[in-house]
Protein backbone atom coordinates (compact mmCIF):
# COMPACT_ATOMS: atom_id res chain seq x y z
CA UNK A 1 0.00 0.00 0.00
CA UNK A 2 1.21 3.13 -1.14
CA UNK A 3 1.17 5.97 1.60
CA UNK A 4 0.33 9.43 0.46
CA UNK A 5 2.75 12.70 1.45
CA UNK A 6 -0.29 13.45 4.05
CA UNK A 7 0.30 10.27 6.16
CA UNK A 8 4.34 10.35 6.07
CA UNK A 9 3.76 13.39 7.74
CA UNK A 10 1.28 12.13 10.36
CA UNK A 11 3.45 9.22 10.85
CA UNK A 12 6.19 11.54 11.42
CA UNK A 13 4.68 13.57 13.85
CA UNK A 14 2.99 10.65 15.63
CA UNK A 15 6.60 9.36 16.07
CA UNK A 16 8.04 12.27 17.65
CA UNK A 17 4.79 12.60 20.39
CA UNK A 18 5.38 8.77 21.12
CA UNK A 19 9.10 9.87 22.04
CA UNK A 20 7.88 12.61 24.05
CA UNK A 21 6.04 10.08 26.16
CA UNK A 22 8.61 7.79 26.70
CA UNK A 23 10.38 11.12 27.51
CA UNK A 24 8.01 12.13 30.28
CA UNK A 25 7.38 9.10 32.14
CA UNK A 26 11.47 9.18 32.74
CA UNK A 27 12.28 6.38 30.26
CA UNK A 28 16.37 6.90 29.92
CA UNK A 29 18.39 5.14 27.58
CA UNK A 30 20.59 2.66 29.30
CA UNK A 31 24.31 4.26 30.37
CA UNK A 32 27.41 3.33 29.05
CA UNK A 33 30.55 3.64 31.66
CA UNK A 34 33.43 4.73 30.45
CA UNK A 35 36.47 3.82 31.85
CA UNK A 36 39.10 6.79 31.97
CA UNK A 37 43.35 5.85 32.74
CA UNK A 38 43.55 7.83 35.77
CA UNK A 39 47.07 10.12 35.80
CA UNK A 40 49.04 10.92 38.27
CA UNK A 41 49.47 14.95 39.15
CA UNK A 42 51.77 16.66 36.95
CA UNK A 43 54.64 18.85 38.09
CA UNK A 44 54.04 22.23 37.25
CA UNK A 45 55.79 23.46 34.12
CA UNK A 46 59.31 25.21 34.47
CA UNK A 47 59.18 29.17 33.85
CA UNK A 48 59.87 30.85 30.84
CA UNK A 49 63.64 31.60 30.46
CA UNK A 50 65.21 34.30 32.77
CA UNK A 51 67.24 36.65 30.36
CA UNK A 52 68.63 39.51 32.99
CA UNK A 53 72.05 39.16 33.53
CA UNK A 54 72.46 38.23 37.31
CA UNK A 55 75.92 38.25 39.43
CA UNK A 56 75.67 37.13 43.51
CA UNK A 57 76.55 39.38 45.82
CA UNK A 58 79.93 39.33 47.22
CA UNK A 59 78.70 39.76 50.75
CA UNK A 60 76.39 38.08 52.96
CA UNK A 61 75.06 34.23 53.58
CA UNK A 62 71.28 35.15 53.58
CA UNK A 63 70.75 34.54 57.07
CA UNK A 64 69.41 36.64 59.99
CA UNK A 65 72.11 38.60 61.48
CA UNK A 66 74.58 38.15 57.89
CA UNK A 67 72.37 38.92 55.06
CA UNK A 68 72.71 39.19 51.73
CA UNK A 69 74.05 42.84 50.95
CA UNK A 70 72.82 44.17 47.42
CA UNK A 71 74.50 46.75 45.78
CA UNK A 72 74.36 46.22 42.03
CA UNK A 73 71.11 45.61 39.81
CA UNK A 74 72.86 42.09 39.01
CA UNK A 75 72.04 41.58 42.56
CA UNK A 76 68.63 42.06 42.36
CA UNK A 77 68.32 40.19 39.20
CA UNK A 78 69.92 37.29 40.93
CA UNK A 79 67.53 37.60 44.28
CA UNK A 80 64.42 37.15 41.02
CA UNK A 81 65.63 34.41 39.58
CA UNK A 82 62.63 31.70 39.24
CA UNK A 83 64.90 28.87 38.90
CA UNK A 84 66.35 29.63 42.66
CA UNK A 85 63.42 30.43 44.46
CA UNK A 86 64.77 29.27 48.29
CA UNK A 87 66.69 32.83 47.56
CA UNK A 88 63.24 33.99 48.26
CA UNK A 89 63.23 33.16 52.00
CA UNK A 90 66.42 34.82 52.78
CA UNK A 91 67.33 38.30 54.64
CA UNK A 92 68.58 41.33 52.17
CA UNK A 93 69.63 44.29 52.53
CA UNK A 94 70.55 47.33 50.24
CA UNK A 95 73.83 48.89 50.21
CA UNK A 96 72.87 52.02 48.25
CA UNK A 97 70.62 53.07 45.45
CA UNK A 98 70.15 51.14 42.77
CA UNK A 99 67.98 51.55 39.37
CA UNK A 100 66.47 48.10 39.23
CA UNK A 101 66.76 46.06 35.17
CA UNK A 102 63.82 47.23 33.19
CA UNK A 103 60.32 44.81 33.96
CA UNK A 104 62.12 43.08 37.00
CA UNK A 105 59.80 41.36 38.82
CA UNK A 106 60.94 39.56 42.45
CA UNK A 107 58.75 36.83 43.33
CA UNK A 108 57.17 37.05 39.72
CA UNK A 109 54.21 34.79 40.86
CA UNK A 110 52.34 35.38 38.02
CA UNK A 111 54.15 33.16 36.01
CA UNK A 112 52.78 30.16 38.20
CA UNK A 113 49.17 31.48 38.18
CA UNK A 114 49.24 33.82 41.16
CA UNK A 115 46.70 36.09 39.26
CA UNK A 116 43.34 35.98 36.92
CA UNK A 117 45.28 36.40 34.02
CA UNK A 118 48.48 34.63 34.30
CA UNK A 119 49.40 32.49 31.57
CA UNK A 120 49.98 28.67 33.94
CA UNK A 121 46.65 29.20 35.53
CA UNK A 122 46.15 25.51 36.09
CA UNK A 123 48.96 25.56 38.22
CA UNK A 124 47.20 26.98 42.27
CA UNK A 125 49.03 29.55 44.64
CA UNK A 126 46.58 29.80 47.10
CA UNK A 127 48.57 28.94 50.27
CA UNK A 128 50.20 32.08 51.39
CA UNK A 129 53.51 30.36 51.84
CA UNK A 130 53.58 29.47 48.51
CA UNK A 131 57.52 29.00 47.93
CA UNK A 132 57.53 31.59 44.79
CA UNK A 133 56.36 34.35 47.02
CA UNK A 134 58.68 36.64 48.34
CA UNK A 135 58.49 34.93 52.59
CA UNK A 136 62.07 36.54 53.29
CA UNK A 137 63.27 40.02 55.14
CA UNK A 138 64.54 42.80 52.70
CA UNK A 139 65.77 45.78 54.52
CA UNK A 140 66.26 48.86 52.22
CA UNK A 141 68.14 51.09 54.65
CA UNK A 142 67.38 54.11 54.17
CA UNK A 143 67.97 53.54 50.34
CA UNK A 144 66.06 54.13 46.98
CA UNK A 145 65.23 51.38 44.02
CA UNK A 146 64.29 53.07 40.91
CA UNK A 147 62.05 51.20 38.74
CA UNK A 148 60.33 51.55 34.89
CA UNK A 149 58.16 48.72 34.86
CA UNK A 150 56.14 48.65 31.68
CA UNK A 151 53.65 45.83 31.06
CA UNK A 152 50.59 47.50 30.59
CA UNK A 153 48.83 43.83 29.56
CA UNK A 154 49.81 41.90 32.38
CA UNK A 155 48.56 41.54 36.01
CA UNK A 156 50.65 40.70 39.14
CA UNK A 157 52.78 43.97 38.65
CA UNK A 158 55.24 45.94 41.09
CA UNK A 159 58.78 45.45 42.21
CA UNK A 160 57.87 42.25 44.05
CA UNK A 161 55.06 40.22 42.53
CA UNK A 162 53.91 38.96 45.62
CA UNK A 163 55.25 39.21 49.36
CA UNK A 164 53.69 36.21 51.56
CA UNK A 165 53.02 35.07 54.75
CA UNK A 166 56.46 35.99 56.89
CA UNK A 167 57.72 37.63 54.71
CA UNK A 168 58.61 41.62 55.13
CA UNK A 169 60.23 44.80 53.75
CA UNK A 170 61.44 47.91 55.38
CA UNK A 171 62.90 50.74 55.08
CA UNK A 172 63.07 50.81 51.78
CA UNK A 173 62.04 53.95 49.05
CA UNK A 174 60.08 53.24 45.70
CA UNK A 175 61.08 55.63 42.67
CA UNK A 176 60.32 55.92 38.67
CA UNK A 177 56.89 54.53 36.83
CA UNK A 178 54.89 51.51 37.61
CA UNK A 179 52.50 50.13 34.92
CA UNK A 180 50.30 46.80 34.92
CA UNK A 181 47.27 45.82 34.02
CA UNK A 182 45.31 44.69 37.07
CA UNK A 183 46.88 43.44 40.21
CA UNK A 184 49.47 46.86 40.07
CA UNK A 185 51.61 48.57 43.08
CA UNK A 186 55.44 50.17 43.00
CA UNK A 187 55.90 47.94 45.53
CA UNK A 188 54.43 44.78 45.40
CA UNK A 189 51.10 43.48 43.52
CA UNK A 190 49.56 41.68 46.57
CA UNK A 191 51.27 41.59 50.33
CA UNK A 192 50.24 38.94 52.69
CA UNK A 193 53.33 39.85 54.82
CA UNK A 194 54.53 42.68 56.63
CA UNK A 195 55.51 46.33 55.10
CA UNK A 196 56.82 49.08 57.67
CA UNK A 197 58.43 52.06 56.91
CA UNK A 198 58.35 52.06 53.13
CA UNK A 199 57.55 54.89 50.37
CA UNK A 200 57.02 55.32 46.77
CA UNK A 201 57.27 58.18 45.15
CA UNK A 202 56.54 56.14 41.81
CA UNK A 203 53.68 57.15 39.17
CA UNK A 204 51.52 53.80 38.99
CA UNK A 205 49.18 53.11 36.20
CA UNK A 206 46.59 50.57 35.76
CA UNK A 207 44.01 49.97 32.95
CA UNK A 208 41.80 47.45 35.01
CA UNK A 209 41.48 46.49 38.52
CA UNK A 210 43.46 46.55 42.27
CA UNK A 211 45.89 49.44 41.90
CA UNK A 212 47.67 51.21 44.44
CA UNK A 213 50.47 53.64 44.51
CA UNK A 214 52.23 51.09 47.25
CA UNK A 215 50.58 48.17 47.31
CA UNK A 216 47.70 46.82 44.94
CA UNK A 217 46.05 44.51 47.31
CA UNK A 218 46.68 43.92 50.66
CA UNK A 219 45.64 40.57 51.75
CA UNK A 220 43.68 39.04 54.83
CA UNK A 221 46.95 39.55 57.28
CA UNK A 222 48.91 41.88 55.28
CA UNK A 223 50.19 44.91 57.48
CA UNK A 224 51.66 48.07 56.23
CA UNK A 225 52.57 50.25 58.86
CA UNK A 226 53.98 53.43 58.95
CA UNK A 227 54.20 53.39 55.26
CA UNK A 228 53.51 56.20 52.46
CA UNK A 229 52.82 57.13 48.89
CA UNK A 230 53.51 60.62 47.13
CA UNK A 231 52.85 59.93 43.15
CA UNK A 232 50.14 59.85 41.45
CA UNK A 233 47.86 56.46 40.33
CA UNK A 234 46.01 56.81 37.47
CA UNK A 235 43.53 54.21 36.99
CA UNK A 236 41.48 54.31 33.36
CA UNK A 237 38.36 56.03 33.91
CA UNK A 238 36.32 53.40 31.83
CA UNK A 239 37.63 50.43 33.19
CA UNK A 240 39.43 50.67 36.32
CA UNK A 241 37.76 49.88 39.77
CA UNK A 242 39.65 49.05 43.24
CA UNK A 243 42.13 51.93 42.76
CA UNK A 244 43.73 53.96 46.03
CA UNK A 245 46.70 56.19 46.75
CA UNK A 246 48.21 53.42 48.99
CA UNK A 247 46.66 50.30 48.64
CA UNK A 248 43.99 49.30 45.79
CA UNK A 249 42.29 46.53 47.59
CA UNK A 250 42.21 46.06 51.14
CA UNK A 251 41.75 43.40 54.05
CA UNK A 252 44.66 43.83 56.19
CA UNK A 253 45.68 46.63 58.32
CA UNK A 254 46.59 49.91 57.21
CA UNK A 255 48.45 51.94 60.26
CA UNK A 256 49.90 55.63 60.68
CA UNK A 257 50.22 55.36 57.12
CA UNK A 258 49.39 58.24 54.29
CA UNK A 259 49.30 58.94 50.41
CA UNK A 260 49.32 62.24 49.05
CA UNK A 261 49.06 61.86 45.35
CA UNK A 262 46.18 62.53 42.91
CA UNK A 263 44.22 59.15 41.71
CA UNK A 264 41.87 58.52 38.66
CA UNK A 265 39.80 55.86 38.04
CA UNK A 266 35.90 54.23 37.29
CA UNK A 267 34.85 52.84 40.21
CA UNK A 268 35.69 52.43 43.95
CA UNK A 269 38.71 54.89 43.73
CA UNK A 270 39.76 56.38 46.94
CA UNK A 271 42.52 58.92 48.03
CA UNK A 272 44.23 56.31 50.23
CA UNK A 273 42.78 53.11 49.60
CA UNK A 274 40.25 51.87 46.52
CA UNK A 275 37.76 49.64 48.36
CA UNK A 276 38.22 48.91 52.58
CA UNK A 277 37.39 45.16 53.80
CA UNK A 278 40.12 45.62 56.92
CA UNK A 279 41.28 48.36 59.02
CA UNK A 280 42.28 51.75 58.60
CA UNK A 281 43.69 53.00 61.52
CA UNK A 282 45.58 56.36 62.23
CA UNK A 283 46.04 57.50 58.39
CA UNK A 284 45.20 60.14 55.58
CA UNK A 285 45.08 61.17 51.99
CA UNK A 286 45.56 64.28 50.89
CA UNK A 287 45.37 64.10 47.12
CA UNK A 288 42.15 64.59 44.71
CA UNK A 289 40.02 61.92 43.58
CA UNK A 290 37.79 61.61 40.07
CA UNK A 291 35.70 58.66 39.10
CA UNK A 292 32.45 57.58 38.07
CA UNK A 293 30.95 55.68 40.89
CA UNK A 294 32.04 55.06 44.59
CA UNK A 295 34.41 57.68 45.15
CA UNK A 296 35.67 59.16 48.37
CA UNK A 297 38.85 61.37 49.15
CA UNK A 298 40.04 58.40 52.07
CA UNK A 299 38.32 55.51 50.89
CA UNK A 300 36.26 54.39 47.75
CA UNK A 301 33.80 52.09 49.91
CA UNK A 302 34.53 51.24 53.43
CA UNK A 303 33.34 47.54 54.63
CA UNK A 304 34.98 46.81 58.01
CA UNK A 305 36.49 49.89 59.73
CA UNK A 306 37.89 53.57 59.35
CA UNK A 307 39.17 55.20 62.31
CA UNK A 308 41.32 57.98 63.67
CA UNK A 309 41.83 58.96 59.98
CA UNK A 310 40.96 62.20 57.79
CA UNK A 311 40.97 63.28 54.13
CA UNK A 312 41.78 66.58 52.70
CA UNK A 313 41.32 66.54 48.60
CA UNK A 314 38.50 67.12 46.62
CA UNK A 315 36.07 64.89 45.71
CA UNK A 316 34.70 64.90 41.37
CA UNK A 317 32.56 61.92 40.27
CA UNK A 318 28.97 60.99 38.92
CA UNK A 319 27.36 58.15 41.70
CA UNK A 320 27.49 57.47 45.86
CA UNK A 321 30.77 60.43 46.37
CA UNK A 322 32.05 61.14 49.62
CA UNK A 323 35.14 63.23 50.96
CA UNK A 324 36.44 60.31 52.87
CA UNK A 325 34.32 57.34 51.02
CA UNK A 326 31.67 56.90 48.73
CA UNK A 327 30.38 54.23 50.41
CA UNK A 328 30.18 52.55 53.85
CA UNK A 329 28.44 50.17 55.30
CA UNK A 330 31.32 49.42 58.32
CA UNK A 331 32.22 51.64 60.82
CA UNK A 332 33.47 55.13 60.21
CA UNK A 333 34.48 57.09 63.65
CA UNK A 334 36.51 59.54 64.90
CA UNK A 335 37.19 61.21 61.35
CA UNK A 336 36.89 64.59 59.07
CA UNK A 337 37.02 65.60 55.82
CA UNK A 338 37.47 68.66 54.67
CA UNK A 339 37.74 68.55 50.56
CA UNK A 340 34.59 69.78 48.39
CA UNK A 341 32.64 67.14 46.50
CA UNK A 342 31.27 67.47 43.20
CA UNK A 343 28.41 64.98 41.75
CA UNK A 344 28.57 66.79 38.05
CA UNK A 345 30.10 64.07 36.02
CA UNK A 346 27.69 62.67 33.61
CA UNK A 347 27.45 58.69 32.96
CA UNK A 348 26.96 57.24 29.53
CA UNK A 349 22.86 57.82 30.54
CA UNK A 350 23.45 61.91 30.66
CA UNK A 351 20.86 62.64 32.63
CA UNK A 352 20.65 64.03 36.48
CA UNK A 353 18.72 60.56 37.54
CA UNK A 354 22.53 58.61 37.37
CA UNK A 355 23.39 61.02 39.85
CA UNK A 356 23.33 60.25 43.42
CA UNK A 357 24.19 59.94 47.07
CA UNK A 358 26.68 62.93 47.53
CA UNK A 359 27.78 63.92 51.06
CA UNK A 360 30.27 65.80 52.64
CA UNK A 361 31.98 63.00 54.23
CA UNK A 362 29.94 59.75 53.14
CA UNK A 363 27.78 59.21 50.03
CA UNK A 364 25.73 56.60 50.63
CA UNK A 365 25.28 54.50 53.56
CA UNK A 366 24.30 51.12 54.99
CA UNK A 367 22.22 48.58 53.51
CA UNK A 368 19.08 46.29 54.14
CA UNK A 369 21.55 43.88 55.89
CA UNK A 370 23.93 45.56 57.58
CA UNK A 371 23.79 48.45 60.09
CA UNK A 372 26.67 50.83 59.47
CA UNK A 373 28.33 52.45 62.31
CA UNK A 374 28.75 56.70 61.97
CA UNK A 375 30.17 57.93 65.13
CA UNK A 376 32.28 61.33 66.05
CA UNK A 377 32.71 62.43 62.57
CA UNK A 378 33.12 66.28 61.62
CA UNK A 379 31.93 67.26 57.79
CA UNK A 380 33.90 70.39 56.73
CA UNK A 381 33.57 70.32 52.99
CA UNK A 382 32.85 74.21 51.54
CA UNK A 383 31.28 73.25 48.60
CA UNK A 384 29.19 70.26 48.14
CA UNK A 385 27.15 69.58 44.42
CA UNK A 386 24.96 66.98 43.82
CA UNK A 387 21.03 66.50 43.55
CA UNK A 388 19.04 68.02 46.38
CA UNK A 389 17.06 65.18 47.62
CA UNK A 390 20.15 62.84 47.62
CA UNK A 391 23.04 65.41 49.25
CA UNK A 392 23.66 65.51 52.88
CA UNK A 393 26.04 67.12 54.71
CA UNK A 394 27.44 63.81 56.72
CA UNK A 395 25.57 61.55 54.23
CA UNK A 396 23.69 61.78 50.88
CA UNK A 397 21.32 59.03 51.30
CA UNK A 398 20.89 55.10 52.57
CA UNK A 399 19.17 52.81 55.19
CA UNK A 400 20.04 51.07 58.16
CA UNK A 401 22.28 53.32 60.01
CA UNK A 402 23.50 53.89 63.50
CA UNK A 403 24.97 57.56 63.86
CA UNK A 404 25.58 59.70 66.83
CA UNK A 405 27.79 62.66 67.58
CA UNK A 406 28.41 63.96 63.82
CA UNK A 407 28.30 67.59 63.25
CA UNK A 408 29.17 69.67 60.30
CA UNK A 409 30.90 73.56 59.35
CA UNK A 410 27.77 76.03 59.25
CA UNK A 411 29.75 77.41 56.27
CA UNK A 412 29.37 74.79 53.92
CA UNK A 413 27.21 75.30 50.98
CA UNK A 414 24.73 72.24 49.40
CA UNK A 415 24.63 73.57 45.95
CA UNK A 416 25.19 77.13 46.34
CA UNK A 417 22.96 77.63 49.25
CA UNK A 418 24.13 77.41 53.10
CA UNK A 419 21.71 74.31 54.95
CA UNK A 420 19.05 75.54 56.58
CA UNK A 421 17.12 72.54 57.27
CA UNK A 422 17.42 70.38 61.09
CA UNK A 423 20.46 68.85 61.66
CA UNK A 424 20.55 66.66 64.70
CA UNK A 425 23.95 64.83 65.56
CA UNK A 426 21.95 61.15 64.48
CA UNK A 427 21.00 62.28 60.95
CA UNK A 428 22.54 62.54 57.46
CA UNK A 429 23.27 66.61 57.59
CA UNK A 430 24.53 66.56 61.58
CA UNK A 431 24.24 69.35 64.37
CA UNK A 432 25.90 72.15 62.82
CA UNK A 433 28.76 73.99 64.41
CA UNK A 434 30.85 77.35 63.29
CA UNK A 435 33.78 77.99 62.04
CA UNK A 436 34.96 79.56 65.20
CA UNK A 437 34.34 76.86 67.35
CA UNK A 438 35.44 74.54 64.94
CA UNK A 439 38.90 75.91 65.30
CA UNK A 440 39.22 75.33 68.49
CA UNK A 441 41.12 72.64 70.40
CA UNK A 442 38.53 72.12 72.79
CA UNK A 443 35.46 71.77 70.92
CA UNK A 444 37.52 68.30 69.65
CA UNK A 445 38.58 67.54 72.51
CA UNK A 446 35.26 67.95 74.57
CA UNK A 447 32.63 67.80 72.19
CA UNK A 448 34.17 65.07 69.66
CA UNK A 449 36.05 62.65 72.38
CA UNK A 450 39.08 62.71 70.89
CA UNK A 451 41.99 61.40 71.96
CA UNK A 452 44.32 63.97 72.13
CA UNK A 453 46.98 62.19 74.29
CA UNK A 454 47.89 59.53 72.09
CA UNK A 455 46.26 59.54 68.83
CA UNK A 456 45.97 63.38 68.05
CA UNK A 457 47.55 66.71 67.98
CA UNK A 458 46.75 70.11 67.32
CA UNK A 459 47.60 72.18 64.41
CA UNK A 460 47.76 75.48 64.80
CA UNK A 461 48.58 76.38 61.36
CA UNK A 462 45.47 74.65 59.81
CA UNK A 463 43.23 74.96 63.27
CA UNK A 464 42.42 71.47 62.77
CA UNK A 465 43.39 68.24 65.00
CA UNK A 466 46.38 66.13 62.49
CA UNK A 467 47.80 62.35 63.26
CA UNK A 468 50.87 62.38 66.10
CA UNK A 469 54.21 61.94 64.49
CA UNK A 470 52.74 62.07 60.88
CA UNK A 471 52.14 65.54 60.16
CA UNK A 472 54.43 66.79 58.22
CA UNK A 473 53.80 65.53 54.53
CA UNK A 474 56.52 66.86 52.79
CA UNK A 475 59.57 64.78 54.77
CA UNK A 476 59.51 60.99 54.75
CA UNK A 477 58.81 61.06 58.79
CA UNK A 478 58.74 57.34 59.09
CA UNK A 479 62.14 56.76 58.35
CA UNK A 480 64.94 56.39 60.33
CA UNK A 481 68.33 55.32 60.42
CA UNK A 482 67.23 52.02 62.07
CA UNK A 483 68.72 48.72 60.92
CA UNK A 484 68.75 45.20 62.17
CA UNK A 485 72.31 44.57 61.25
CA UNK A 486 75.79 45.54 62.46
CA UNK A 487 77.82 45.00 59.69
CA UNK A 488 81.02 46.28 61.50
Amino acid sequence: MKMNRTMKILIIIFAIMLGGVFLNYGYTAPSVQIQREERPPQPPPPPPPFTFETAAPAEGSGVAGDPWQLSEPEHLAWMADPNYSERLAGYFLLMNDITAPDNLIIADTALYGDFNDAPLPHVSLSDANCTHRFRGSFDGNGHTITVDIHLRNRSGVGLFGTIGAGGRVINLTIAGRVEGRGFVGALTARNHGEVTYTSSHAEVVGNHFVVGGLVGENYNNGEIIFSYATGDVLGDIEWASLVGGLVGRNSGIIEGSYATGDISGHSAVGGLVGANFGHVRSSFATGDTTGISTIGGLAGSNVVLVENSFATGNVRGATELGGLAGFNIGRTRYTYATGNVSGDIETDRGDRQSRYYVGSLIGSVGNRRTITELHSNVALSAIVTGPPEVTGRIWGGGTNYDASNNHASSAMRINGQHFTGRGLHDNQHGRTVPPEVLATEAFWRDTMGWDFDEVWIWDDERSLPTLRGIADTEAPPYYSEYTEYDLD
